[in-house]
């Protein structure tokens, strides 16, 4: 039987896209993103997930952002 651990995982980050996820009814993108606000470095970064936001909302996908990048230095 395969674990349902990951998907409860998404489910609770997923705000208003909970529903259509779970209904299928939508491509769900997961996100991984250099941004961290703790670098100026990676300030440019800091824009994109909004930026992507408005392109996935045309074509009706749903998405989760993650953080890649938790150290001060990403060598």
């Amino acid at each position: 039987m395969p674990s349902c651990g990951n998907l409860a995982h998404g489910f609770a980050a997923a705000g208003e896209d909970k529903r259509a996820i779970r209904d299928g009814r939508a491509v769900n993108i997961g996100i991984v993103t250099a941004y961290n606000d703790m670098l100026s470095a990676h300030q440019p970064y800091g824009r994109y997930p909004r930026a992507d936001e408005a392109v996935r909302a045309e074509v009706g996908a749903t998405a989760q952002v993650a953080g890649g990048v938790p150290a001060m230095c990403d060598g």
